[in-house]
Parts: structure tokens; C-alpha cells; sequence
């Protein structure tokens, strides 16, 4: 069993990003970021959606100086309107390429609904 979930953490972090079907997510891409999602990682087993973000920076200092975009994996319960944040990696180049140079361990504890989710939230749930 712990293979199995050593080689999905590996397929998910290193292998899906730059394979993903992005889809930009919002009508902008204002504050020097855009956001995409990953809509064919979206499974659904009835309540709760795990889906992949992108965000991709246009410049380092938007950043935070970890590179120039992220991927993040998050899980969306529905019915109790809260969320968890999976993995998150950051990448030197934009889109999920080049080199990784930083990644977050995964939080497994359900939250509320932070404000910038909330549109995601909406939209993933309303599907």
C-alpha cells in the first residue's frame, strides 16, 4: 500500500502537471498571475471534488521568489462547504515547467472556505 501511494504522490506531483488539460479560470489575469485548473483531474465521488490549480506568474517578484508558477492539488467537500490543500509545488518556469524548487507537504485537515476560493468553491460544486 505504501508503494502505491509513493508512486500516485510521484505521478500527481512530477508527471500530471505538464501533461494537465489547463483551463484558465476567470475572465483576467490581473495582479501579474493566472489561475487554471486542471478540469479532467476533477473526480467526484458525490460530495467531495479534488481538483489541480495552477497558478502561473509573470514575474518572480509576484512570486514570492519560489518560481514562476504553482501547482497545487485541493479537495472541495461540498456538502459541509469546507476544504483541504493537497501537495503544493513550485516550479522555476511558467506553466509548470523546468526545474521544481520548492514543495509543501500536503494539509490533511478540513478548513472553512478561504475568500479566494470561494469562486472555485462555487463553480467546482455547482457542477
Amino acid at each position: 500500500m505504501k508503494k502505491l501511494i509513493t508512486y500516485f504522490l510521484f505521478y500527481v506531483v512530477f508527471i500530471t502537471p505538464s501533461m494537465a488539460d489547463w483551463q484558465k479560470f476567470g475572465d483576467d489575469c490581473s495582479n501579474d498571475y493566472c489561475t487554471y485548473i486542471n478540469s479532467s483531474a476533477r473526480s467526484d465521488n458525490g460530495i467531495v471534488h479534488n481538483i489541480g490549480i495552477l497558478d502561473d506568474y509573470s514575474s518572480i517578484s509576484s512570486a514570492q521568489m519560489w518560481g514562476l508558477s504553482e501547482v497545487e492539488t485541493i479537495s472541495f467537500d461540498c456538502d459541509q462547504s469546507r476544504i483541504r490543500f493537497g501537495t503544493n509545488v513550485w516550479y522555476e518556469k511558467r506553466m509548470a515547467r523546468g526545474k521544481i524548487v520548492k514543495i509543501f507537504p500536503p494539509n490533511k485537515k478540513w478548513i472553512p472556505i478561504p475568500y479566494n476560493y470561494r469562486k472555485l468553491f462555487a463553480k467546482i460544486c455547482t457542477l
